[in-house]
């Protein structure tokens, strides 16, 4: 499986999988939104919180999709977990109009 998900594939699993925020914290609060039903998680912290996701599908993201999200994708992986991290990060999921909410806010 490649370490990478497309937007497409991404939206098409946001009602199951599990999506993590591993933006850095001013980052997520600048922002004010997160991708629908996210929970966000502290990126140098994985080793705390990964065991939390024992039997989910995990998309991680970050502002752009770069270092942060597919570090924090790679540990998860070696970890054993079924993760992959989002192609184009959050931005590329708002510029394509998908689902977001209010950080913080559950639907």
């Amino acid at each position: 499986m490649s370490p990478i998900i497309s937007l497409e594939e991404a939206a098409a699993i946001v009602d199951t999988a599990m999506f993590v925020d591993v933006r850095k914290p001013a980052a997520s609060l600048a922002s004010g939104f997160s991708i629908k039903r996210a929970i966000w998680r502290h990126p140098f912290d994985a080793l705390n919180w990964h065991e939390e996701f024992t039997k989910a599908k995990i998309i991680v993201y970050c502002v752009h999709g770069h270092e942060l999200s597919r570090s924090v994708a790679g540990f998860l992986r070696d970890c054993g977990h079924d993760c992959q991290f989002l192609e184009g990060g959050f931005e590329a999921w708002l510029a394509a109009g998908l689902a977001v909410e209010i950080a913080g806010e559950k639907t």
